[in-house]
């Protein structure tokens, strides 16, 4: 039993020395390879293509497609209102790729800091707001429908917006594909508003610049991104 027990403890410890042996000869390897990934997110969906430079640099370009439509349900004062909110918000990017510690072995060799830009084709959005109930004036009702509607047009101008974020990149699940996991955000141009009324509500427009003035910081669009990529190149 002794002896059984002994063997079993060398072959243990000659395991470990064949797994040491083997992440002591990846550490200068890039953690990125040459791949093509999927990845969804707070930001929409995508592609990206990744392509390693020497041991620790790397670049990734993509695109990525966000449409995004819901409804919600709000007050204004004493009344219940409606509103349709619309956004799109599609770029093209390209990230370069630093690993500080592609020495190391486990998570951190692939804890990757991006920096980078993305170019938006589209960033807008677009509510239209109207009352969920009829308006009351002293004792006379007053449709819903008969008030109208106010449309808010928010515009970001189509520009390059810089980038910055971390990353888990390319862990492993087989010899050909890996995970990805993204945190970061773009910083947007200062967005424009469009304010328009019809009806009861037409002259709703004074409001726009308000508007303008109150959401003119709401520059930060933040990106929480999962991701599965393909190698191009085997890993073993």
């Amino acid at each position: 039993m002794k002896k059984q027990t002994v063997c079993i403890v060398i072959g243990l410890l000659c395991l470990l020395s064949v797994r040491g042996q083997r992440l002591s000869s990846t550490k200068v390897e890039n953690p990125i390879s040459p791949s093509l990934g999927i990845l969804v997110g707070t930001a929409g969906g995508g592609l990206e293509f990744y392509q390693p430079f020497g041991n620790q640099f790397g670049i990734q370009a993509g695109f990525s497609l966000m449409p995004f439509d819901t409804q919600i349900i709000g007050t204004y004062g004493q009344h219940e209102t409606r509103s349709q909110v619309r956004a799109r918000l599609h770029n093209v990017h390209i990230l370069f790729d630093w690993a500080p510690f592609y020495k190391a072995s486990g998570f951190f060799r692939h804890l990757i800091i991006n920096a980078g830009g993305g170019y938006f084709m589209q960033a807008k959005g677009y509510i239209q707001t109207t009352l969920n109930e009829s308006y009351f004036y002293g004792d006379i009702e007053v449709p819903y429908y008969l008030i109208g509607e106010v449309n808010t047009r928010i515009n970001w101008n189509e520009t390059i917006a810089p980038y910055l974020g971390l990353a888990l990149t390319d862990i492993w699940i087989d010899n050909r594909f890996g995970l990805d996991f993204g945190l970061g955000g773009y910083y947007l141009s200062a967005p424009s508003v469009q304010l328009t009324g019809t009806k009861l509500l037409e002259y709703n427009q004074a409001n726009g610049p308000i508007i303008e003035r109150n959401i003119r910081n709401y520059r930060f669009l933040p990106q929480l991104q999962l991701g599965v990529n393909y190698r191009f190149k085997l890993k073993y």
